[in-house]
């Protein structure tokens, strides 16, 4: 197995470790078994408990499975969490209410807000794992909407995050990966995303790997392996003529459970990794 976490690597990435039980076993499961390579950790999660941190750090050393930070702003889950900040994501992704929320005559004091929960979140993550996230993602991709992007180039510039190679997943390119004529491609979000993006300017950061994986949720198994294989294909493409890594969100679990959104789709995501991960046939 190719285990290089630099930014020539393309991964597939499980995203909300620590959301669920059933969440994390599938996450952990595939790594074990060459599936996926990546996962990203919502640090205020009910659900990570000593045991998964454990087996998770486990296969870090193991090179099967880099774990990167999901930085949340639409979901409260923790009493430490800055509640002042935390906006659904149907929301942040309105620029009306973007105008009419954030454009007060206070955008610095909010960016700095932003900025620390972004530490917060972050500091948690190197308490919780004993080491700094190999990555940085955002839960819903607010990490690309502009208050947000903001306090997180000042973050990654400040903690000089390029010289550890910590990698940041942008979404320049979001609408050329992900666009497709198969059923599950989500149109109108990949184009608030390259919108959004373009104001964030993510290539500022030194080290990013672009984004695909984005679909609204509602596709058979047969469909979703059809996207899986068209994204990956996509992303090898875009690492062989630009050099650049690129990752596949995924969101795998072994059972649908009350309360956690898309339940269905994500047992259908976790059903197609399992048998058909390109990962697994590339290796």
């Amino acid at each position: 197995m190719d285990n290089r976490l630099d930014s020539h690597f393309i991964e597939i990435c499980s995203s909300d470790f620590g959301l669920s039980p059933k969440i994390n076993q599938a996450t952990l499961e595939l790594a074990k078994d060459n599936k996926i390579n990546c996962a990203s950790v919502l640090v205020d999660a009910p659900n990570l408990d000593y045991a998964t941190i454990e087996e998770a750090v486990v296969l870090k050393h193991q090179g099967k499975l880099s774990l990167g930070l999901q930085l949340n702003f639409t979901e409260l889950f923790s009493s430490h969490q800055d509640k002042d900040l935390i906006r659904p994501a149907g929301k942040l992704f309105n620029p009306l209410y973007l105008h009419c929320f954030y454009a007060k005559g206070q955008n610095k004091k909010i960016v700095h807000k932003i900025y620390q929960e972004i530490e917060r979140q972050f500091f948690l993550f190197e308490d919780l794992f004993d080491c700094w996230p190999d990555f940085i993602v955002g839960h819903e991709h607010v990490h690309m909407l502009p208050f947000f992007a903001k306090a997180l180039r000042k973050f990654y510039a400040e903690h000089r995050l390029d010289q550890n190679k910590i990698w940041v997943a942008s979404l320049n390119r979001v609408n050329k990966l992900n666009k497709t004529n198969l059923p599950g491609a989500s149109k109108f979000k990949n184009l608030i995303l390259r919108l959004a993006t373009k104001k964030a300017r993510s290539r500022s950061y030194s080290m990013r790997k672009e984004l695909l994986g984005i679909y609204n949720k509602d596709v058979t198994s047969e469909q979703f392996q059809n996207l899986l294989s068209f994204w990956y294909n996509k992303a090898q493409q875009y690492n062989q003529s630009t050099g650049r890594g690129a990752v596949i969100l995924v969101h795998p679990s072994l059972e649908q459970e009350e309360g956690i959104p898309h339940s269905k789709a994500r047992v259908i995501e976790y059903q197609v990794l399992k048998e058909k991960s390109p990962l697994a046939t590339s290796n």
